[in-house]
Formats: structure tokens, C-alpha cells, sequence
């Protein structure tokens, strides 16, 4: 067994939730779809599991940053090269949110 894992990072941009929330861009909204699609890549001989997720800097506040440890347990280094070559396909689709992603380590 493999493992190998992954931290997500969504940003967008910070806005009065209240006041203009047109003005923001939701970090959190972001992440959510990018889970959604992370969640599609579990495979035969893999298995993809969400470990944690933090976001927002308080109420009020469009998030404007979201943080995401994902961890994929596979048969081989293949399975987990095929995943992560997988993982680029992801996208935030929310208008002006970037998504970047890093290897976080080996378990």
C-alpha cells in the first residue's frame, strides 16, 4: 500500500458578507466544488479520503482562502502517479478562485 497526500488551497477574495457580498469571491464555495471533483477520482486500487478543511477568517467575511489535506491510499506508485496526473483536471469553477495544489507528504 501507498499513501500519499495532498494540500488543496482555494483562494478567492475577502468581502463583507452583509454589506457586498458581490464583491467577494468565496474561497469556501470554491473548495467545496474542488472536493466535489477530488471525490470523483476514487478508483479501483485507490481510495481518496478528505482529512481536514479550514477556511474563513471569521463571520461576516467572504472567505478568501480555504485549506484542504486529502490523502489517497493506492496499490502502487502508479496508482498514485495516475491520480495525481488526475488531480490537474480539477478546477475551482467558481469565477476568479484559484486552485493551488502541493504534495504534502508521504504518510
Amino acid at each position: 500500500m501507498t499513501t500519499q497526500r495532498y494540500l488543496l488551497t482555494t483562494r478567492g477574495k475577502a468581502a463583507h458578507s452583509g454589506l457586498a457580498p458581490e464583491e467577494g469571491i468565496s474561497a469556501i464555495l470554491a473548495m467545496m466544488h474542488v472536493l466535489q471533483g477530488v471525490l470523483q477520482l476514487d478508483r479501483d486500487g485507490q481510495r481518496v479520503s478528505i482529512e481536514a478543511v479550514r477556511g474563513g477568517m471569521r463571520p461576516n467575511v467572504i472567505a478568501p482562502e480555504c485549506q484542504a489535506w486529502i490523502r489517497v491510499d493506492a496499490a502502487g506508485t502508479g496508482e498514485i502517479d495516475a491520480f495525481h496526473a488526475a488531480l490537474k483536471s480539477v478546477q475551482p469553477v467558481v469565477p476568479g478562485a484559484s486552485l493551488d495544489v502541493e504534495v504534502a507528504s508521504d504518510a
